[in-house]
This record gives structure tokens, sequence and C-alpha cells, in this order.
């Protein structure tokens, strides 16, 4: 019962500890899985807990003090469904961190969307269905930190130990409804998910600096590139070295001593202290220097707007019409791979739609005919 007091979880943290657990888990036909990390604490995030759980126990692992890669294969396995909550930005890290390689998931947060249930937080479902309160306080938490605050193993734990049984209801729930096939579509496409490669910080994606001119929009290219440098040399993220608006407002103020910096009030005090003469160099250094060239995404032909518009508006119909959020209809990464389409046969569609094959049994024929019926009055 959700009251009855818990077992102790299993501190995972060395090398006999973790081959043993390995063994337990291997057994398993399904295991709950969640990730912490300290994207809040470090330059370059990573995973600094991995909380796995069987119907039978716990499992909290340390990756600051393991090897991991053994865990590829039961990811990897189909014999064993991994269960998640919001699966992507675990995968994702995941994938990152160690290039796992995912197959026969379930998601309980996409389940609970196509059940169409107002509560997606996974503290919100627990408490709901469970009757578990959560102190969320944690989710901010320092995990690079070591030891682990108890509270926060705690905390952690929860994250994985009921997702076993929340899994049974909401099948059970999604083949009543008959969304079975769909939610595991929707696993599928989960399971290939990737994070991509992280973008190199310009001046163009920092916010407010929308009417700077020229010369402050080179100044401020190169104080971006300086707090990127002393954030990646501390290990810290950006945001702790410098805020957005006080690049800003030194861009915009170029000042060219001590005097007119302090005058400015940009800095604290400690930021004064530690970077005042550095800024003052990347000021000079940077103020004749060309503005980096902006990435601008290429209008795409009208063509392809007039047939995404087109799919669009179907999909928002028949969104409405079902009750559910226009994505699930059709993710927009399919919807943007059939306006693509110079010609759609049955054969182009079934191909395009390859990863949703429910949705081509539900919605194939009429996609063809909304396309292809577009096409022809392009044609006249």
């Amino acid at each position: 019962m959700p009251n009855d007091p818990l077992s102790e979880p299993r501190w995972i943290s060395t090398t006999p500890a973790f081959n043993a657990m390995l063994e337990e888990v291997r057994k398993a036909s399904v295991l709950s899985v969640d990730t912490e990390s300290n994207s809040l604490f470090a330059y370059t995030e990573r995973v600094c807990l991995l909380q796995l759980s069987t119907p039978k126990t716990d499992y909290l692992i340390d990756p600051l003090a393991l090897e991991l890669s053994p865990l590829g294969e039961l990811f990897a396995s189909q014999k064993t469904e991994k269960v998640f909550h919001a699966a992507e930005y675990d995968i994702i890290c995941l994938r990152r961190d160690y290039h796992f390689r995912f197959t026969n998931i379930f998601d309980t947060m996409v389940a609970t969307r196509l059940l169409k249930k107002p509560a997606l937080g996974l503290a919100s479902i627990l408490q709901e269905e469970f009757d578990v309160v959560v102190d969320k306080k944690h989710q901010r938490a320092n995990w690079g930190e070591r030891p682990i605050k108890p509270a926060m193993l705690e905390y952690a734990r929860l994250d994985t130990h009921y997702l076993i049984p929340l899994r049974e209801r909401r099948m059970a729930e999604l083949i009543a409804a008959g969304l079975w096939e769909l939610a595991q579509e929707d696993f599928a496409r989960l399971s290939e998910v990737n994070g991509g490669v992280p973008e190199k910080p310009t001046c163009w994606s920092v916010a407010g600096r929308e009417a700077l001119p020229a010369q402050q929009m080179a100044v401020l290219q190169g104080l971006v590139e300086y707090r990127d440098r002393v954030a990646r040399q501390i290990d810290q993220p950006v945001f702790k070295v410098f805020g957005n608006s006080v690049l800003v407002d030194l861009a915009r103020s170029m000042p060219a001593n001590h005097k007119q910096l302090v005058e400015g009030d940009a800095l604290s005090e400690r930021q004064f202290r530690h970077y005042g003469s550095e800024l003052l160099e990347v000021i000079r250094q940077s103020e004749n220097h060309p503005v980096p060239k902006r990435n601008h995404t290429r209008r795409p032909p009208e063509i392809f707007l007039n047939r995404y518009d087109k799919l669009k508006r179907w999909r928002a119909a028949t969104a409405t019409e079902m009750g559910l959020e226009s994505d699930v209809i059709l993710p927009k990464d399919i919807m943007r791979a059939l306006a693509e389409l110079h010609e759609v046969t049955p054969e182009d569609l079934k191909l395009a739609m390859s990863s949703t094959p429910w949705r081509y049994q539900r919605y194939g024929s009429r996609i063809l005919e909304l396309l292809n019926g577009h096409m022809n009055s392009e044609r006249k």
C-alpha cells in the first residue's frame, strides 16, 4: 500500500555493489528509470544520479563513482521494458553521456497526456494516484555534490518507486480507450530522441540586444565569448558568471575605464573585483570587430507553406474533434516531411509516415486526399 513504510533503497557506489545489482536487474522484465543532473551548477551538464527500480527494489546509482557502460545492454534490450516519466530529457542525457541506445520504453507522462488527464507532473500524479506527497524543493538541488543528503535521496527514489504500478494503471486505461497502439508508436519515437550538438553562443542569442547598433553588437559578441570562457574555466553555468542584462548594459555603455565601469552600476562588487579589468580589455578589443553573421533560416517556398498550413488546419480540427492536443494527431516533424513531398503517392505517404504506423492507418487516406487535392489545385 502507498502509505506503508518503504524499504530502504540501495545506494550503489562501488563496483562489487554495481555488479551485484546488475545480476538482479537483468532478471526483471520491467524496470523504471530516472536521472538527476547538475545543469544549474556546472558549465557542462552531466548525469549525477541514476535511479532504477524493479518491482521489489529501488537502486540509487552514483555515476560519479562508477563506469555505467554495462547498463547499455539492458537499456537496448527488447526483453526488458524501461518505464520513464517524461523520458525525453533522461534519454537525451543518458545518450549524451554514455551513448546508450534505448528500446521497449513506456512513458507514463505520454500515456497520461494521451488519456487527456489534467495532471501531467509526476508529483501531482503520485499524490492523486497513490496519496504520496513529494517535496519538490529538491528539484533544483545540486546533485553533483557528495555526499548527497538523505532527504534528496528519498526524493530521488520516489521518482521511480511508483512508476511500475503507475505503468500498470496507464496501460490498462490506454487499452480500454483504444489508444494502446498509438501510445506504443509514441514510445518508439521517444526511444530515438537525440539532443543534437549545442550551438556556439553568439550575441544574437542574448535577450535584450534588439536595440543595439553594430558597434555595440560587436562588443556584445566579445562579452558573450568572454563569459563562455570564464564559465568553462570555473565550471559554472554562464548565467552564474554574468546575466544577459549585465552584458547588454556593458555593450550599450562601453565603459573605457574603471571609473566608468563603476558608475555604470552593471556589475556587483564581486564581479567588478574579479573581472573588471578583463572586461574593460574585452570591450576595448571588441569595439572594432565585425558583428558575426546571423544564421537566417531561409523562408520555405510558398508551395510548402500552403501544404503545411492545410495540414495544420486539418490537424487542429481533428484534435478538437477528438479532444486531444494537435501534435498527438500528427507530430510536427511528420507534418513537415509530408509538406515537403513534391508528389504524394500512397507509397510516398507510407514511407514518410513509417515511424507512425497507427496514424498512417487512421489518417493516411485523408492526408493523401488533402495533399493531392491541394496539389491538383496548384497545377490549375
